[in-house]
């Protein structure tokens, strides 16, 4: 009895070490899966957050959009939409590249603003877009 006792606790144990390692197997599509790590594919279809901390300044007579970078360094730009009236949709009218980790302060210009709302997104190094942020105009 004792025998068994001993042999179950140290299976127990082997188990429960296993499942920290991070133990490598192989799924249906023969691409590997370390521990909780992702595949290329997986990580692809990921969508980033959006940005935070947005906030408009003006400069001689210009809007300008700025941000906090999200410091997420799978980021590879920032998309900027614009909507003027209730009735379209978001019109792309720019876009401003990550830089090294992602931690920096970025900002966009718009001349000639017509009274558009504006909004931003961020798009990964696979190419995911994620949701757009509206920039919320300090009244």
């Amino acid at each position: 009895m004792k025998k068994i006792f001993k042999t179950l606790f140290f299976l127990f144990i082997l188990s429960i070490s296993l499942s920290f390692t991070g133990c490598t197997q192989s799924n249906t599509n023969n691409s590997t899966i370390t521990g909780p790590e992702l595949t290329a594919e997986e990580n692809a279809k990921i969508a980033p957050g959006p940005p935070g901390n947005l906030w408009i300044s003006i400069e001689s007579g210009n809007k300008i959009i700025n941000w906090q970078g999200t410091r997420n360094d799978t980021i590879s730009y920032y998309t900027i939409y614009s909507r003027c009236d209730n009735e379209s949709s978001p019109k792309k009218i720019g876009q401003v590249k990550s830089i090294g980790d992602n931690s920096e302060m970025y900002s966009y210009t718009i001349k000639n603003d017509l009274g558009c709302d504006y909004s931003i997104s961020a798009t990964s190094l696979y190419g995911t877009e994620g949701p757009k942020e509206p920039v919320k105009e300090i009244k």
